[in-house]
């Protein structure tokens, strides 16, 4: 493997002046510069990522803290990581995943300010979160995946508009001629904590259903296939309250639809659901196969990293934040209203 004193020799030059091609940071002659990068061409020399950061006053590192909490990362958590990762490294940046106890931010704090990592992306995101006010306090370049509940100066963002896409959930059950309807919600914990996402697509759920006369109904559930499960035996089983359900807990969703399907095969006949909440990966654990408007994940990681790094680059404004809906793909768990008159109990189309 060839080595700085290999482009250094090849090219007549000294190693100090190859480090200065390769970092700006002292200015050398056209000729010059161009006798190295013909070096390194012919060598197949490729300068170590952190080396060359560091040589320019920038670790080349952005780490991404992800709070472990109650539930762990799910695989829908994962497909935000990676969009952020691939194209950190697309800009030629590493992430580093930092699992991190609730809202400590203490040992990012310490590698920012001595020079390991140029900035910090968050997860997990309170509407108003005590992570970003340490983080902005002390002066780290800061993104979010998620918003606070309002904007902060000098820190980007990309997420769900869940309000606007609570609203596509029940006018897609509406439309259908559902009147009752219902949304599995997060748990007591995430609301408790102010949860951006959790509370950010409940409001937006109540007010899509009050502005259709609807009378909204959120049952907060575990993120957890068995609290699923029980959520429909405990309120579903015996009695059809309500006729379509907005999900915002995937793994609470799909506990809810096979424990509908070991009670005959209600879905879509007598109960219809709409996730905004999962992936596509996990709709194929679905019987019959859910409807969703799932969140373009990558899509969001990979837009927070991408503002991140320009704002470490120097952007001088931070832009409003960039937000994101998702595709509704009609799928077999949603379907007309079942409505059942006293004389009859035939299905009437709506």
């Amino acid at each position: 493997m060839a080595t700085r004193a290999d482009v250094a020799r090849v090219a007549g030059v000294s190693e100090a002046a190859v480090s200065y091609a390769i970092s700006g940071k002292r200015p050398i002659s056209d000729a010059t510069r161009s006798r190295i990068f013909a070096a390194m061409r012919d060598l197949d020399y490729r300068p170590n990522a952190m080396a060359r950061g560091l040589a320019g006053g920038k670790s080349m590192i952005i780490a991404l803290l992800f709070p472990t909490r109650e539930r762990g990362m799910s695989n829908a958590d994962l497909e935000y990581v990676l969009g952020a990762a691939n194209t950190a490294r697309e800009q030629g940046y590493h992430l580093m995943l930092w699992p991190t106890d609730g809202l400590d931010v203490l040992e990012a704090l310490a590698l920012q300010k001595g020079g390991m990592i140029d900035g910090v992306l968050l997860m997990e995101v309170q509407m108003e979160d005590e992570r970003v006010d340490i983080l902005v306090d002390a002066g780290v370049p800061l993104g979010l995946i998620g918003r606070t509940a309002d904007a902060i100066p000098g820190v980007v963002a990309a997420d769900r508009d869940f309000e606007r896409v609570a609203d596509r959930a029940v006018a897609h059950l509406a439309d259908l001629g559902h009147r009752r309807i219902a949304m599995i919600g997060g748990s007591t914990s995430t609301v408790h904590r102010r949860f951006g996402a959790v509370l950010r697509a409940e409001n937006g759920f109540e007010d899509a259903c009050r502005r259709r006369g609807l009378t909204p109904h959120i049952f907060h559930v575990d993120s957890s296939v068995d609290a699923g499960r029980v959520l429909y035996d405990d309120h579903f089983a015996a009695d059809l309250e309500y006729t379509g359900i907005v999900a915002m807990n995937a793994d609470a969703v799909v506990g809810f639809m096979a424990a509908a399907q070991n009670h005959g095969d209600r879905i879509p006949r007598e109960l219809s659901v709409i996730s905004i909440g999962t992936p596509d990966n996990l709709v194929a654990l679905t019987v019959p196969p859910l409807t969703t408007i799932s969140p373009p994940a990558r899509a969001i990681g990979a837009a927070a990293a991408k503002l991140l790094i320009a704002h470490i680059g120097g952007a001088e404004e931070a832009p409003p934040p960039e937000l994101w809906e998702g595709e509704l793909e009609v799928r077999g768990s949603t379907g007309p209203a079942l409505q059942v008159s006293p004389e009859s109990a035939e299905q009437v189309t709506p």
